[in-house]
C-alpha cells in the first residue's frame, strides 16, 4: 500500500504523510518515508513492521490505527488517533479511502483534523465528527488517502 497523505488542497497540511510518533500518536509530517497502512481484516488498518526476535526469527508486528476516547474532552467532536500493538480497538475503517464506516459510534466520517504540535511541520491527527477543535489551537480539516 502507498503511504497515507493529507489530500485536501489549499491547507497547511496538504501533502504531508501520516506517521506513528514514538509515543504512538498519529501525526502528519514532511517525512517522505511515509508509512503504508494495510487493511488487515474487515474494518482494521495496521502499520506492518518487520522485526527479528532474539533467536533470529522473523516476525511481523501489527501496529493498529485506533480512534481513542478523549479523556480531557469526552464530548468534543474530535477524537484522537493512535497506533497500538496487539488487538485493534477500532474495527470500522474503510479500505477505499481513510474513513470510518457507518458502523462506528459516530456514523460514517471521512474528515480529519490536523493540529500543530511544538515540533516544526508536525500535526497531531484526530477523527473529526463535528466542528470542535482543541482549545487554543488553529487546526486544518483534511481528508487522508
Amino acid at each position: 500500500a502507498p503511504p497515507v497523505r493529507a489530500n485536501t488542497t489549499y491547507t497547511a497540511v496538504t501533502g504531508l504523510y501520516l506517521h506513528r510518533r514514538s509515543d504512538g500518536k498519529a501525526v502528519l509530517n514532511e517525512n517522505i518515508a511515509g508509512i503504508p497502512l494495510w487493511w488487515t481484516a474487515p474494518g482494521t488498518l495496521a502499520l506492518l513492521e518487520a522485526s527479528v526476535t532474539a533467536d533470529g526469527k522473523f516476525c511481523q508486528l501489527k501496529d493498529y490505527l485506533n480512534v481513542l476516547p478523549d479523556s480531557t474532552s469526552p464530548s468534543a467532536s474530535y477524537k484522537p488517533l493512535s497506533f497500538s500493538l496487539g488487538a485493534p480497538i477500532s474495527d470500522y475503517w474503510s479500505s477505499v479511502k481513510l474513513s470510518v464506516t457507518a458502523a462506528s459510534p459516530w456514523g460514517a466520517q471521512s474528515w480529519f483534523l490536523a493540529c500543530p504540535t511544538s515540533v516544526a511541520d508536525e500535526y497531531l491527527v484526530y477523527l473529526q465528527t463535528g466542528t470542535d477543535v482543541p482549545p487554543g489551537q488553529t487546526c486544518a480539516s483534511t481528508k487522508l488517502s
